[in-house]
């Protein structure tokens, strides 16, 4: 499993961002980025803070969609084709975002309404 994208205000003021290497070139869009080798991270000036949260959520919301999305579609495929319906009610209901569930996971699990 892949660490999460990651940022962080560094010791000097910039601005760390950690990435998978292939969402790379989302970080690299950012003017001034740089690699740094010592600390296996993107250098972003302290300027583009606000660029660079927005590149770890990106890249953060994809991974909880990934997960939830391939999490939904395995239960959905070991369960018995008369409990795949309810069961699919059921999750919507916890993660819908009128229930105080996550919106992202929601959007993932609607994905997969004709799997159910």
């Amino acid at each position: 499993m892949t660490r999460p994208a990651a940022h962080r205000r560094l010791d000097d003021g910039d601005i760390g961002v950690w990435c998978h290497y292939d969402d790379r070139h989302l970080v690299k869009e950012i003017p001034g980025a740089r690699w740094d080798p010592d600390l296996r991270c993107w250098r972003v000036p302290p300027a583009f803070a606000r660029e660079a949260r927005a590149v770890v959520e990106l890249l953060t919301r994809a991974d909880v969609e990934a997960n939830v999305e391939s999490a939904a579609q395995r239960l959905l495929a070991v369960l018995p084709a008369d409990l795949r319906p309810p069961t699919w009610r059921a999750l919507a209901h916890a993660w819908h975002p009128d229930h105080g569930g996550d919106p992202r996971a929601m959007r993932a699990l609607l994905a997969l309404r004709g799997a159910a």
